[in-house]
């Protein structure tokens, strides 16, 4: 058995481009291939720097709950070879000719997974948001979502899952699927105590990934720039990577008195710990998402969610804005910090158990083990 150091030294060697062959050392007689993402694989069970790592082993697990043999390339590969014939293919990016075609049979089942919005769909929402961008200060901000185009060889897959909802899924309408399944993200199992004498209704936050437009952190950033105080926004995320986006915005995001800029931050640290006892509400207009993981993070912390209904979260989980021009935005904010503390109270320890019903890693592993076995 090639030991996990082992296979770190390899991804370090060739990168993405290694099979990691029965991952779990099981004999059974069908074998699945799973095609997403190798790390969470190679690290210890306990790393995990976003919710895909936990998602995708238990997505392994799941078929090997199922009497599979699990086999895992990362879905950018192009130089392996694969020397088994598979029973199912679960893969995160369909192509016309994929890395596998000679390793499937007639019978066999393949998967796709969806994460996100359909990228035509997402693609245009985020150039709008650059558009808009030009409109109201005269800068021309690089796109940094753009993906590749949904393949119509997925309507040839016997099963489509989306991590997501209805509203999200709808975004895929011109595809004609065979089957198709819906699972929740995941959130975190955190301690929670509410104090009233730190949480402040006037305190937001924002986290978000790459994309800081596409995100809607540049309305939050207006946005709070004209409420000033008493209202305040920490922004934590990667924006700080967007040299463009930083230069442009920099008056805002560090010489502002309401404004802190936080940066990347670590949501198994003191730091966010503190954030979250402090803030009431997370915030994110985002223009495109399936079911946005900065959200069940907040939630699963007691942090209301303010966001745009792409978002991917139903009205009775979250705050859900009309549309995301910054009037709204604005009134969105002043209408939240205007909530009593026994309201945030009762609302912070419903997203709570929210989180602890639907989003978490037990849920996932239910919905996804239902969907898989619709093709068995």
């Amino acid at each position: 058995m090639m030991s996990r150091f082992l296979l770190k030294r390899i991804q370090v060697a060739i990168g993405i481009d290694v099979v990691l062959n029965n991952i779990f050392k099981t004999n059974f007689d069908k074998n699945v291939l799973l095609v997403y993402i190798i790390d969470p694989f190679i690290y210890s069970a306990n790393f995990s720097v976003h919710q895909a790592f936990d998602q995708v082993r238990i997505i392994a697990k799941t078929f090997s709950d199922l009497g599979f043999n699990v086999d895992v390339i990362d879905y950018r590969s192009n130089k392996i070879k694969l020397k088994k014939q598979y029973n199912i293919v679960f893969d995160i990016c369909i192509k016309n000719n994929p890395i596998y075609a000679k390793n499937i049979k007639s019978d066999t089942k393949r998967i796709v997974y969806f994460t996100g919005s359909e990228s035509d769909f997402a693609n245009s929402a985020e150039l709008e948001r650059i558009k808009d961008v030009k409109s109201r200060r005269g800068v021309e901000l690089l796109p940094r979502r753009q993906a590749p185009l949904i393949n119509s060889e997925v309507e040839n897959c016997d099963l489509a899952i989306m991590i997501g909802n209805e509203y999200t899924f709808a975004t895929y309408k011109d595809f004609h699927f065979k089957r198709t399944a819906l699972v929740p993200n995941t959130g975190y199992d955190f301690s929670f105590v509410f104090d009233k004498d730190i949480k402040k209704a006037t305190s937001f936050i924002y986290m978000g990934s790459v994309g800081s437009v596409h995100k809607g952190l540049d309305l939050l950033l207006e946005v709070f720039c004209e409420l000033g105080a008493p209202y305040k926004l920490y922004v934590c995320g990667c924006y700080e990577r967007e040299e463009d986006f930083v230069k442009e915005y920099y008056s805002e995001l560090y010489n502002t008195d309401n404004i802190v800029s936080v940066g990347f931050v670590d949501i198994k640290s003191d730091k966010f710990k503190k954030l979250s006892e402090e803030c009431a509400f997370t915030i994110l207009p985002s223009c495109s998402e399936g079911c946005a993981g900065t959200i069940t993070t907040c939630m699963s912390a007691g942090i209301i969610p303010i966001c745009s209904r792409i978002c991917g979260y139903d009205e009775d989980e979250v705050i859900i804005l009309d549309d995301c021009q910054k009037q709204t935005i604005k009134q969105a904010v002043i209408d939240a910090s205007d909530m009593s503390m026994a309201d945030i109270e009762k609302k912070s320890r419903e997203v709570v158990e929210l989180t602890r019903k639907k989003y978490n890693t037990e849920n996932y592993y239910i919905q996804m083990r239902k969907a898989i076995e619709k093709v068995l």
